[in-house]
């Protein structure tokens, strides 16, 4: 048995690290990490919990309902006890505190739909260097706050960065164009597109719980017309980071 005591406000941020991951059916830990895809296949959740949990490692099925049990405990010392066993099926863990206990069997790995990448599958993907980088900003939590409020009213499936030579600015706007924001301007490219254009991103990343201001980097080679995109930022002692791949669009829509 590896059991790890978690006081209240490590649990606190474990759950919040939980909650970040709804747009994902499961949830694999290995070692303290996670590292899956959204449910969407747009985005590569990147997350190191081992300030929390250590190395230990356990997996969540049908996480939107499963998480309310967790919620069970909030506010409270808790023990994350992982029994593993010689056979899968036979493998479980606990939450408990001082008055109750839930035991969670190991969902088998073949019905996972989120299932963990290793390291050499996130290079193969993303395979870029520092040279690569051609945008790098800070995205402050203020503005991501009010991301979320946009998305949401806008029912918008992304977030744009638009591209005018070398001047880029984050923004969202309706299906129907009829209503656009401007969220941040002002951000230096060192590629001049010279031109219009654009790309679209998920907005998960940009509408998860951080403490943090967002670090915010794109990636491109020389010919190529696709972007690599990283976010990064903290929730207390966890690192996140968030993986993308998106298309440059050339912007023809006449003012």
């Amino acid at each position: 048995m590896i059991t790890k005591v978690l006081d209240a406000e490590e649990f606190n941020t474990l759950l919040r690290c939980l909650l970040n991951l709804r747009e994902c059916n499961d949830v694999e830990i290995k070692d303290g990490i996670v590292r899956q895809r959204s449910n969407d296949r747009t985005s590569i959740f990147e997350m190191d919990m081992t300030s929390i949990l250590d190395d230990m490692s356990f997996s969540i099925s049908n996480l939107k309902k499963k998480i309310e049990l967790f919620k069970m405990f909030s506010g409270n010392s808790v023990t994350i006890s992982v029994v593993l066993a010689e056979s899968e099926s036979e493998s479980y863990y606990t939450i408990s505190d001082d008055d109750s206990s839930v035991k969670f069997n190991f969902p088998s790995s073949r019905f996972i739909d989120n299932k963990f990448m290793n390291q050499e599958e996130i290079d193969a993907i993303f395979n870029m260097t520092e040279d690569d980088i051609f945008l790098n900003t800070d995205i402050k939590k203020k503005v991501t706050d009010r991301i979320k409020i946009v998305t949401d009213i806008f029912n918008t499936p992304a977030i744009q960065i638009r591209f005018d030579n070398d001047q880029a600015a984050l923004a969202s706007i309706t299906q129907s164009k009829d209503q656009f924001a401007e969220l941040q301007s002002n951000i230096i490219s060192a590629i001049n597109f010279e031109g219009k254009y654009y790309t679209n991103l998920p907005p998960i990343p940009f509408c998860i719980d951080y403490d943090t201001n967002l670090m915010f980097k794109m990636y491109k080679k020389d010919e190529e017309s696709i972007l690599y995109n990283t976010l990064e930022a903290e929730l207390n002692s966890v690192k996140i980071k968030i993986y993308t791949r998106t298309a440059l669009i050339e912007d023809t829509e006449e003012e």
